[in-house]
C-alpha cells in the first residue's frame, strides 16, 4: 500500500493476525485473542479500502470479519521493521556533552514524597543512563525502602540482595572489593540475566581516592558499528564467556559483548568485564578478530574524552544503567562504607512506562 510517498508492503496474515478489535485484542492489557495457526497462511481480503481522509485502512475478510488499522500505527510497525529505531528519549554521551546536559540530583524527600520526583528520577536515568539522589540518610535502613516506593523489588544476586562494603570485602577475594584501581566493566556479565540497574548508597567516603568513573558503553558501541564495522559484528556475533567464580559459586554464562537481537536496533546488554572472562574457546581466526575488535572498543570507552568522573559522598545514591554503562572506581586510601543493591529492568522498565504514560516512546529498545 502507499499513504502519500510512503510505500508500505504487509503480508495478509499479518494483517490478519493483527486486528486490533475487541474480538481479536483484549485492550485492557494488549493480550490476543486469536492465535496465527488458526488463520489461513493464504488468507487474502474480500474487500480492501483506506478512508477519504487517509488515516485508516479498512479490511473486510472472506468469513465477514472487518478490521479497522490506523495508517499511523501500520506506519510505525513498517518502520520498525525496515528502518533502524533511534529511542528519542535518550541522550548518548561523552564528558562534556554529560557535564552539560545533566539535570540536578532529585532530592531524596521529593522522590519519597511525590510522583514527580519519581519520575524525575527515572526519567533521568533512562535519557543519561544514569542519575543522582541528594539529601538521603546516612543510614543503611533507608536503602530498601528506596525500592520499595515505586513496588520494584531488590534483584538478589549470588551475594545477597544488598552488598555492604567493607564487610564483604572481609569475605570474598573479588577485585572489586579491594582499594586497588577497578578497571571498567559492567556488573555479573556472568549472568545470562545480569541486574539491568544497580544503585550505590554512599556512607564513608575515602578522603583520599575512590572516585568512581563511567562511561557511555552502548554510545561506544554505536561508534564502533559506524566507524568499524567489522569490529562491531564479531563483538556481536562472537561467543565468549563470563564467569563469577567464590567460595561455593561458580556462575557462567557464553555469550556475546554485544547482545543484540535486532538488527535495526542497538544492543539491548553490553557485557563487558575483562576481570571475569573466562577461556576464549574460538577457532584462531576468529580469536584473531575478537581481540582486535575487543581492543577498538576498550580503547573507546576509556578514551578520557569519554570518562565522567563523580566522587560519591554520603548523602548521594548514584543509579546506574548496568546494561549501557560501563563503570569503575579509582584506587583510594582509608575507608568507604557503601550500600550496592540492584533493580531487575523489566520492574524498572515497566514503571518508566506507566509514569510517563506513552510506551511507543520506548518501543524503539526493543
Amino acid at each position: 500500500m502507499r499513504v502519500d510517498t510512503e510505500r508500505m508492503e504487509f503480508n495478509y496474515i499479518w494483517l490478519r493476525d493483527h486486528c486490533r478489535c475487541d474480538a481479536c485484542l483484549r485492550s485492557s492489557n494488549m493480550q490476543r485473542l486469536i492465535n496465527p495457526i488458526d488463520i489461513d497462511p493464504n488468507i487474502a481480503p474480500d474487500q480492501v479500502s483506506i478512508t477519504d481522509d487517509k488515516r485508516e485502512l479498512q479490511i473486510t475478510w472472506p468469513d465477514g470479519h472487518s478490521t479497522s488499522y490506523q495508517i499511523d500505527w501500520l506506519g510505525k510497525s513498517y518502520r520498525r521493521s525496515t528502518q533502524r529505531q533511534e529511542d528519542k528519549n535518550r541522550i548518548f554521551w561523552d564528558r562534556h556533552t554529560l557535564e552539560a546536559s545533566l539535570p540536578p540530583a532529585v532530592e531524596f524527600e521529593k522522590y519519597m514524597e511525590s510522583e514527580e520526583g519519581v519520575e524525575r528520577l527515572l526519567q533521568n536515568l533512562h535519557k543519561f543512563g544514569i542519575a543522582f539522589m541528594s539529601g538521603v540518610p546516612k543510614t543503611r535502613a533507608v536503602t530498601r525502602a528506596i525500592g520499595e516506593r515505586i513496588n520494584a523489588p531488590m534483584k538478589d544476586t549470588i551475594y545477597g540482595e544488598i552488598e555492604f562494603f567493607p564487610e564483604l570485602a572481609k569475605k570474598l577475594d573479588d577485585h572489586g572489593f579491594s582499594n586497588g584501581y577497578l578497571p571498567f566493566h559492567t556488573d555479573f556479565p556472568s549472568h545470562y540475566d545480569p541486574p539491568g540497574y544497580l544503585t550505590l548508597h554512599y556512607l564513608k567516603q575515602s578522603e583520599v581516592g575512590g572516585e568512581t568513573i563511567f562511561s557511555d558503553a552502548l554510545r561506544a558501541a554505536r561508534i564502533l558499528r559506524e566507524s568499524h564495522p567489522e569490529h562491531y559484528e564479531a563483538l556481536a556475533t562472537l561467543p565468549v564467556a563470563f564467569h563469577k567464580i567464590e567460595k561455593g559459586i561458580f556462575v557462567r554464562s557464553v555469550t556475546t559483548v554485544f547482545d543484540v537481537r535486532d538488527p535495526n536496533q542497538d544492543p539491548v546488554i553490553i557485557r563487558s568485564s575483562n576481570d571475569d572472562r573466562s577461556v576464549l574457546t574460538l577457532p584462531a581466526p576468529n580469536a584473531k578478530r575478537w581481540y582486535a575488535a575487543w581492543r577498538q572498543f576498550r580503547q573507546i570507552v576509556t578514551d578520557p574524552n569519554n570518562i565522567y568522573t563523580v566522587k560519591g559522598m554520603p548523602g548521594t545514591m548514584i543509579f546506574v544503567d548496568n546494561w549501557r554503562l560501563a563503570h569503575g572506581r579509582l584506587a583510594y586510601e582509608g575507608t568507604r562504607e557503601l550500600e550496592m543493591f540492584f533493580w531487575s529492568k523489566d520492574r524498572i522498565r515497566s514503571k518508566l512506562r506507566t509514569t510517563v504514560g506513552n510506551v511507543d516512546d520506548f518501543a524503539g529498545e526493543y
